[in-house]
């Protein structure tokens, strides 16, 4: 029996390399065991050659389905959309600019069984400086923060089981984070080594703000390391402001040293304001325990478009 796939390519901005990408995946698997789809998500682009070219190819390719986000959401959220339209066993995700090789598909494909994961790995990306720095840096976060295993480097362009994607769509975030999700559902990830190609069309979306924000996801939304920081601060300053009052305590009282009302009022301001500290951060990690539970999706809007007349 032949298993589904589907793959997902958010676009943003591309129009001349679309219909490239749509035959060469389609190339891909003629005479292969497997059924295919593929979905393209329209990110609302501003480019107005965008979305007439995705209808053309709707029209031309019956195993084409094509979604229109009504506003600009960013690459993850379009992504997300695309992933709550498939059913199928293996989903496959990559960009929309050639830089994956429709081609490298069945490599990847060929290793799906050996992992929950499997991920394209790029020894030589055909980047600029600023965003391989960008990249690396990313790399740290994605290790430290969400636990990532070091073997593997992730990369938009991977293929993961029918597992995966519900675990991923369990999430209802309105800001997710597809590769914060993939690492909560499962560490059984796999490197494949493959070419990264250059841009085909216009210039990477990841600017400067964009890229904050995307950080801003890792720390924030995908993980409570700044509430737990600001915790064993507070921890640390109490643990030190205990140790201060007693020194104070002791030149007042032993040493008969020290202004009238001065070590008592130092005393409790130090006390007080390392137990705040605590206090809050342990205030906050309920508080993300609690929001982890209760996230609601609500933001993500779109037009659907299966007709192929």
């Amino acid at each position: 029996m032949s298993s589904s796939i589907s793959i997902v390519i958010p676009v943003y901005n591309t129009s001349d390399t679309l219909f490239k990408l749509a035959e060469r995946i389609t190339n891909v698997f003629v005479d292969s065991i497997y059924t295919f789809e593929l979905i393209f998500v329209d990110d609302c682009s501003p480019n107005k050659k965008t979305w007439p070219t995705l209808l053309q190819i709707n029209k031309e390719y019956p195993n084409i389905r094509i979604i229109q986000l009504t506003k600009n959401s960013g690459q993850q959220i379009a992504l997300y959309c695309g992933l709550n339209q498939t059913k199928s066993d293996f989903i496959v995700t990559m960009d929309d600019d050639l830089q994956h090789a429709p081609e490298d598909i069945m490599l990847l494909l060929a290793n799906k069984d050996d992992a929950d994961v499997i991920i394209a790995q790029f020894p030589q990306k055909k980047h600029s400086k600023f965003k391989s720095f960008t990249s690396r840096l990313k790399m740290k976060f994605d290790e430290h923060i969400l636990n990532k295993p070091k073997h593997v480097q992730l990369s938009p362009f991977r293929v993961f089981n029918k597992t995966v994607l519900n675990g991923i769509l369990s999430y209802t975030s309105p800001t997710p984070y597809i590769p914060g999700y993939i690492l909560r559902v499962t560490t059984n990830l796999k490197g494949i080594s493959v070419e990264h190609h250059s841009r085909q069309e216009g210039k990477s979306g990841y600017t400067l703000k964009a890229l904050i924000k995307l950080f801003s996801f890792i720390i924030i939304n995908n993980s409570s390391i700044l509430l737990k920081l600001i915790a064993y601060f507070g921890l640390i300053i109490s643990t030190l402001s205990f140790v201060a009052i007693l020194f104070l305590f002791y030149k007042k009282f032993i040493l008969q040293e020290g202004i009238l009302g001065w070590t008592s009022s130092i005393a409790l301001i130090i006390f007080f304001g390392g137990t705040n500290l605590l206090a809050i951060g342990v205030v906050g990690e309920y508080l993300s325990r609690i929001i982890s539970n209760t996230e609601r999706n609500n933001s993500i809007y779109f037009k659907r478009y299966d007709s192929h007349e």
